[in-house]
């Protein structure tokens, strides 16, 4: 049997590494997990751990802890990849963070033993749309220094790319609306369709997961759904939480259900008595294998493009805020099918 890899470092990746494996019965699937917490086990991890689907192992990477720490545990991750690349030799290795040592480690393994592996660099956000945008905002060390001093620190197989997705040891960008990306010279780009994320046995083990980890079912079907900023940029547009509650009273009193999706590191409860709030313990993509709406509004967050993909009979819009250094999101909002507007009484 074929084995195939996948590095994910956070929620989103290990829920496009879940639908990309169901989707390959035909191999064993092995998912990796980078960068996480020391002594800590998130819901989603406990919940594969007790339902794994599609994966044959689970392994958790963790962070290392302070100078010398750091260093023993990258020693230690290094000789526990060479040995997965040893015991594996994979066809196929996904990624989500194609910038990551243990990811390029791992690609250097293969080459090192001469295993003909395919690296396939899964999206990541907006960041595999307008990196050429942000990466001009960045100073010269970020995008010169850095790349040179990383490259002495862990050795010359280390590739610091400009651009997220495009390292040399990346093959293919698997990517959910990859024409929107032709600007990003790169590795190949291809369609990442959103069919098998939105059907068995995919979305049975993802309402399996979300039930683990919630505690309760929570699949909804509502007529309007807000994915919210953080309150701190809606009171940098609207002046006010007051101010942003009168701005969309008007658009849920003539909605029938109405739930929001706060920001992760929400404290405060902006739509409180106006919206249902869905879990913030899951991304949208967890909530939307199984939930369904027919509007949803928000502003340039990955989520509403995620949603855009995930819901293409959705409408779905995009408000305009007043940072100027946002137009090209909006942009790129427009780009992939958003309706973009200038007020909520637009919508």
């Amino acid at each position: 049997m074929r084995h195939c890899v996948h590095f994910c470092s956070t929620p989103r990746n290990v829920f496009l590494s879940l639908g990309l494996a169901w989707q390959q019965p035909d191999a064993a699937h092995h998912l990796v997990l980078i960068d996480q917490v020391p002594g800590e086990s998130s819901p989603l991890v406990r919940a594969l751990t007790e339902k794994p689907g599609p994966f044959a192992t689970i392994d958790t990477l963790h962070k290392g802890v302070g100078t010398f720490g750091k260093r023993r545990t990258r020693r230690a991750h290094y000789r526990r990849l060479t040995d997965m690349a040893k015991t594996w030799r994979p066809t196929q290795v996904y990624v989500g963070n194609d910038r990551r040592i243990e990811f390029q480690y791992f690609m250097h393994q293969l080459a090192q033993q001469h295993i003909n592996s395919e690296a396939l660099y899964v999206e990541d956000g907006i960041n595999s749309y307008v990196g050429v945008v942000r990466q001009r905002t960045k100073p010269i060390t970020d995008r010169y220094v850095e790349p040179l001093l990383k490259a002495l620190f862990y050795g010359r197989w280390y590739d610091r790319s400009a651009l997220v997705g495009c390292s040399r040891w990346v093959d293919t960008r698997l990517l959910t609306f990859p024409d929107c990306a032709a600007h990003i010279a790169g590795p190949e780009r291809a369609w990442l369709a959103p069919t098998p994320f939105l059907t068995s046995p995919f979305s049975d083990h993802m309402r399996d997961l979300n039930t683990l980890i919630l505690g309760a079912d929570h699949s909804v079907n509502g007529d309007l759904l807000f994915v919210m900023p953080h309150s701190n940029d809606l009171i940098a547009n609207s002046g006010s939480i007051a101010a942003f509650r009168e701005r969309v009273a008007p658009l849920i009193k003539h909605a029938g259900s109405v739930y929001v999706k706060y920001h992760p590191r929400e404290t405060r409860d902006p739509l409180a008595d106006m919206a249902v709030p869905l879990p913030t313990a899951l991304p949208i993509e967890m909530l939307l294998s199984n939930s369904r709406f027919q509007t949803i509004v928000g502003d340039t967050s990955a989520a509403l493009m995620s949603i855009r993909w995930l819901s293409p009979d959705a409408k779905v819009f995009s408000v305009r805020n007043k940072d100027a250094a946002h137009a090209g999101l909006f942009t790129l909002m427009a780009q992939v099918g958003i309706d973009v507007v200038d007020d909520f009484s637009e919508i």
